[in-house]
């Protein structure tokens, strides 16, 4: 299925004014395909004007570019109280290069803006690449006057003034990247090689610089010069060597002039354990976050649930009106819905067919290092919090057993002793090296960061086998088990696992008769496979 979009441009901001000019450049450009424009809000330092900014974006937008904003309400950088090192955004492009409705990725900083050319010559760069780039104009911010073409930093591979210390350099800016081809890095956008919690930039072009790259050979971005910046004195040397005035006036809003909210180091995450929950809009979805708050423990918890595709016929809305009229003093709800699925079965980039990559964006997203996953059918016993995150501890993953339950009637019937049971246990020790299902799964996100956007793959043609790809890189990283069994697992006739299920359970002198489930998303795969129109 061919993605919706031909590009998605990412655009972070901490609502600057320079936001309009970036936005309007990209509005601007002499391409008539479907664009999609991601902003997202890393922290709000405009003193009450994003609203405004906004909302003028929204009326300008032309009829072919779609627009998603994402402002989960808190910072993702250690910078302003998050939990990643990034200084300059956090998590936030990885997480809108995840969320984005096209294979192609391009990058756009608040303070920069493009030529009406650059898309159009861009897309014919990449084509056959795995990432591609387009020169710079080094540009005075203030007056968006354009004084002369970046020679000497932005200039690719083996070349210019970074060739020795970093094999060259390409800035974010501009830059576009075939997200699927270059999957496995998009988590570096979070991470910083430096104390000060910048040099990203420079952690990305390492890992793309190994790949085969497109140049569109002309400079159709306009990059905005800031005095502050530690390349300064070259860039002015440079500039002055070309017969043009460089901009002393500080820059307009410059980030590396504004101070961190947590200058005395890395803040105390604001919450001890996120819970992800991916949903298709099943009336189960209640149970599942009731459970959650449910819980037998008074620590700050975050529930992130993200809706991969609308299947409810429209009760979702209702779903969340009641979760968030029921949500405790001490929890905090984040939701995201970005109106389109992020998986290739309903129309999206990405191949797991349960939830695309949507686990994969709001780990990053999450506001705690320690993370817990939910399938929206499957529940939590009320201790199961509590002693997870006594397991974990020191560890890079917990987990816990679990019971096999009836999702119609929410009865628990056996304690699974056969699949979920931990590295080189069960039924799976030869052909996985054992298995611990999602649901109940936590994982210290910050250890074992790499191994996040696993969650948007596939094991299988058919789309699912994630967990199994999870799991095969898990089981070699430290972890432990609560010991107990704390979470249900709604059993379903439709998995392939459930003969297997059944004969244990009647071992156990358990008869389990249903032959269906109810909302079943595996019976609907497989009528999908069967029939692709539906």
């Amino acid at each position: 299925m061919n993605p919706r979009h031909d590009l998605s441009i990412i655009v972070t901001t901490v609502g600057r004014a320079s936001l309009l000019r970036a936005v309007r450049s990209i509005f601007s450009q002499r391409f008539s395909g479907p664009l999609q424009v991601l902003i997202g809000v890393d922290t709000d330092l405009s003193d009450g004007k994003l609203a405004d900014y906004r909302a003028t974006i929204e009326a300008e937008c032309p009829a072919h570019i779609s627009l998603l904003w994402l402002d989960p309400g808190y910072s993702t950088s250690r910078r302003h109280g998050g939990v990643h090192d990034c200084c300059f955004g956090g998590s936030l492009r990885a997480i809108l290069t995840l969320l984005a409705d096209a294979r192609f990725a391009m990058y756009l900083d608040d303070d920069d803006w493009l030529l009406e050319d650059h898309v159009t010559s861009l897309l014919s760069a990449i084509d056959g690449k795995s990432w591609a780039f387009a020169y710079s104009w080094f540009c005075d911010g203030q007056t968006g006057e354009r004084l002369c073409v970046d020679e000497i930093e932005s200039v690719g591979i083996g070349r210019g003034v970074f060739t020795d210390r970093f094999g060259g350099f390409v800035r974010p800016s501009g830059m576009a990247i075939d997200s699927l081809a270059l999957l496995k890095y998009l988590y570096l956008w979070s991470c910083s090689p430096f104390p000060a919690g910048d040099g990203v930039d420079r952690l990305i072009f390492d890992r793309l610089s190994r790949h085969p790259v497109g140049c569109t050979e002309r400079a159709t971005v306009c990059y905005s010069l800031d005095p502050n910046d530690d390349a300064a004195p070259l860039r002015r040397s440079f500039i002055e060597g070309k017969g043009k005035v460089y901009p002393d006036t500080p820059k307009p809003d410059s980030l590396r002039r504004t101070p961190p909210r947590y200058p005395a180091g890395q803040p105390v995450p604001r919450h001890d354990l996120s819970i992800i929950v991916t949903t298709v809009g099943r009336t189960s979805l209640l149970r599942t976050v009731r459970s959650i708050f449910s819980q037998r423990f008074s620590g700050p918890l975050q529930v992130l649930i993200g809706v991969d595709t609308d299947l409810s016929d429209g009760k979702l809305a209702d779903h969340r009106a009641t979760i968030e009229a029921e949500c405790p003093a001490h929890i905090s709800l984040l939701w995201l819905d970005p109106g389109y699925s992020t998986s290739r079965r309903h129309g999206g980039v990405h191949d797991c067919c349960f939830g695309g990559s949507m686990r994969s964006a709001l780990t990053l997203l999450a506001d705690a290092r320690f993370v817990t996953y939910l399938d929206d059918d499957d529940w939590l016993l009320p201790e199961h919090a509590a002693t997870i995150l006594s397991a974990i501890e020191g560890k890079s993953w917990a987990y816990s057993f679990s019971w096999y339950a009836d999702g119609d009637t929410s009865e628990p019937l056996c304690i699974d002793e056969i699949e979920s049971v931990g590295v080189d246990q069960g039924i799976y020790a030869e052909t996985y090296g054992g298995f611990v299902r999602p649901s109940g799964l936590t994982i210290d996100k910050l250890a074992l960061l790499k191994y996040v956007h696993l969650w948007s793959t596939a094991g299988t043609p058919s789309g699912d086998g994630e967990d199994r790809v999870i799991f095969s890189r898990l089981r070699h990283e430290p972890h432990a088990c609560t010991g107990q069994a704390t979470v249900c697992c709604a059993i379903d006739p439709h998995d392939p696992a459930h003969p297997a299920r059944v004969e244990f359970m009647h071992r156990k002198g358990i008869t389990f008769r249903s032959q269906t489930k109810s909302e079943s998303t595996r019976g609907r795969l497989t009528a999908e496979i069967r029939n692709p129109k539906l």
